[in-house]
């Protein structure tokens, strides 16, 4: 393996916010991949301002590359850059045991105690319901969630709510109970920030939930109902083909749907696809070529004003 340390890098026009951390490369003969690729790590020891660094890869060519942060921009599974953070890219299918379970989209009202524009301003009271997914491979049960704010700009007043049962692949909101805050005072960057404990049976994951003031954006979803992103994917297992439908936000660009195997490699790519469409897969590559039973991934990717969202599903070729 190979490290570069960077140590006590300060940010563009900024000499008093530094950051120190390592970038580990993986030789792919000590530390195989199923690709054949090397392994990257990005290893944290000292992060001043997470929320205005660019994170990624890129090839040589400076035009194909994999963004994980921009100017507090990410995915919604991704973690927040903080001290002692380790990213990782491999192309190492995850092995997941346990539920998989995190935030897909949210929506929030202020019909209740504020002017009912769908826009959180200070002095409202807000009432949240958020979607959350499982992605693991067992059945979440009894699941717990609990919303706290950690900028002290907004007061919790309903913070914890059981979503019930959700299955393998499945959904699940909080529309019959949702989650009801206070906005106190305004952020100096115009940002809530929100930390979503979800817990189940001794399984326990923490998500960075920002929600923006005055309709600026922040990580998360806030689209009216009807306008969520949904994937479905039916019958799931199939045998002969699987119908794949896909509804993105009506203003979402750049919409690309791929398929997946086990091992992370790329099998099928439509070419052409338009919002609110179905797709029919008949277990066969790009090429043609009938693929082999197992289990295959399907992601959805889209853009809404220049942030990337992804929605998985995992389905079952026999």
């Amino acid at each position: 393996r190979w490290i570069v340390e960077f140590k006590d890098v300060a940010h563009n026009g900024q000499s008093q916010v530094r950051e120190t951390f390592q970038i580990i490369l993986l030789d792919p003969a000590y530390y195989p991949t199923p690709t054949g690729d090397g392994e990257i790590i990005f290893q944290y020891q000292t992060v001043a301002d997470g929320s205005s660094n660019t994170v990624g890869i890129e090839d040589y060519t400076e035009t194909t590359g994999l963004l994980y942060l921009f100017n507090n921009i990410r995915s919604f599974t991704g973690a927040r850059l903080t001290n002692g953070r380790v990213l990782r890219f491999t192309t190492i299918a995850p092995i997941i045991q346990l539920p998989w379970l995190y935030p897909i989209g949210l929506v929030i009202s202020d019909s209740l105690a504020g002017n009912n524009n769908h826009i959180p301003e200070p002095g409202e009271g807000i009432q949240l319901v958020i979607t959350l997914t499982n992605q693991g491979r067992v059945q979440a049960d009894n699941v717990l969630v609990c919303l706290h704010n950690t900028d002290g700009n907004a007061m919790v007043i309903d913070s914890l709510v059981n979503f019930g049962t959700i299955p393998v692949s499945g959904q699940a909101n909080n529309s019959n109970h949702p989650y009801f805050f206070i906005i106190n005072s305004q952020p100096s960057d115009t940002i809530l920030d929100f930390n979503l404990v979800i817990s189940r049976n001794g399984y326990q994951t923490t998500h960075y939930l920002p929600i923006g003031l005055h309709g600026v954006p922040g990580i998360a979803l806030r689209n009216s109902p009807s306008s969520l992103p949904n994937l479905e994917c039916l019958p799931n297992p199939f045998s002969n083909q699987i119908l794949i439908h896909f509804k993105a936000p009506s203003d979402a660009q750049n919409i690309i749907l791929k398929i997946y195997d086990a091992a992370g490699r790329l099998v099928n790519s439509p070419k052409s696809l338009f919002n609110n469409q179905s797709f029919t897969w008949n277990g066969r590559d790009n090429l043609g070529r009938r693929l082999s039973s197992g289990v295959y991934f399907v992601t959805l990717t889209f853009e809404i004003k220049g942030e990337q969202r992804v929605l998985v599903k995992k389905v079952v070729f026999r």
